[in-house]
């Protein structure tokens, strides 16, 4: 039987795939829409997308430290990214200088990535051997 110390452990890595997992749906599924409007963004959306689900995938089967710190890079990118062209507008495309308000959808998003990105620092800070 598991020690409570390697469930609880076990658990959090759960919690931080499935907030990843989430955050790779969402955005399959508005670069679908975006695409329409500009197929770069779509795009990036979608490759975005793709990275949060492949991000998933290595946080369940890897114990590295070196990919969970490539995560969290990631994640402060991509939610950079979000702000930067939310505030300022974007850099370039049809749309550059336009900054469109900030969604619901980019609140859950923000949100999701801030949660994420906490929880692979707290995976960080522990001994990744036990996890």
């Amino acid at each position: 039987m598991a020690s409570p110390q390697s469930v609880s452990t076990i658990s959090l890595r759960g919690i931080v795939a499935s907030v990843l997992v989430g955050l790779g749906v969402l955005h399959l599924l508005v670069a679908v829409g975006r695409a329409h409007d500009w197929a770069l963004e779509g795009a990036i959306l979608a490759v975005a997308g793709l990275t949060h689900l492949l991000a998933a995938v290595g946080f369940v089967v890897s114990t590295r430290p070196r990919l969970y710190a490539g995560i969290l890079v990631w994640l402060a990118v991509a939610a950079a990214s979000l702000v930067y062209t939310r505030t300022v507008g974007y850099p370039f495309g049809p749309f550059s200088g336009y900054a469109p308000t900030l969604s619901s959808y980019e609140f859950t998003i923000l949100g999701l990535s801030l949660v994420a990105g906490a929880l692979v620092g707290c995976v960080l800070l522990v001994d990744v051997d036990v996890i």
